[in-house]
């Protein structure tokens, strides 16, 4: 009797291990998160730094600007997205958080998914100034990796992965069309969004 209970209950789990397969597969994200999770990061990921230099293309990329995404990203992660920019230098790169991104729930409160790099990865937007590690946005909002538990009264919103783009790719995306400045936001204001 007992040996046939656990067949039973080994059948029972590996035909609900193959419904739960084959229901992720068939979802109709489930190529494009794949190739997401297929493709190596690049070598060099842009990390949060102070603003050093807009770059020639378009001078208003700094932290704290909003960027908003035109038609000419019809579908996909970034579709009518609207990203906060973190970092950016002409020499590093870009760094920013999809802040209309959908929201799950966690232990943590809510969770964003800031973008396609790091995805295993957990960053904090937050107005607590007692955080270690962090990188000032603007005044009085900063970018920290890692979730921490913030002071009582100050804002925080995590994000699973963040936005990066290499050096003069953003610049490249702005001239295609594909991006438009949506203007500057406030350690208050960017927790509305």
């Amino acid at each position: 009797m007992i040996p046939l209970i656990r067949e039973f209950i080994y059948s029972f789990f590996f035909h609900m291990l193959i419904l739960d397969i084959t229901e992720i597969c068939f979802h109709p994200h489930f190529p494009d998160l794949l190739s997401r999770l297929l493709t190596p990061p690049p070598k060099s990921s842009p990390t949060p730094e102070p603003w050093t230099d807009p770059g020639p293309v378009c001078p208003a990329l700094a932290p704290g600007v909003l960027i908003k995404a035109t038609e000419a990203i019809p579908d996909g992660l970034f579709h009518q997205s609207t990203v906060l920019i973190v970092s950016h230098s002409s020499a590093e790169g870009t760094l920013g958080l999809i802040m209309n991104a959908s929201v799950l729930p966690s232990v943590h409160g809510t969770i964003k998914m800031g973008g396609p790099v790091e995805l295993e990865g957990r960053f904090l937007l937050h107005t607590d100034s007692s955080i270690p590690d962090k990188v000032e946005v603007l005044p009085g909002l900063y970018f920290t990796r890692g979730v921490f538990k913030p002071a009582k009264g100050s804002h925080s919103q995590v994000f699973f992965g963040y936005s990066g783009w290499r050096r003069g790719q953003l610049e490249g995306e702005f001239e295609r069309g594909a991006w438009t400045v949506e203007g500057y936001t406030n350690a208050q204001d960017a927790f509305k969004l």
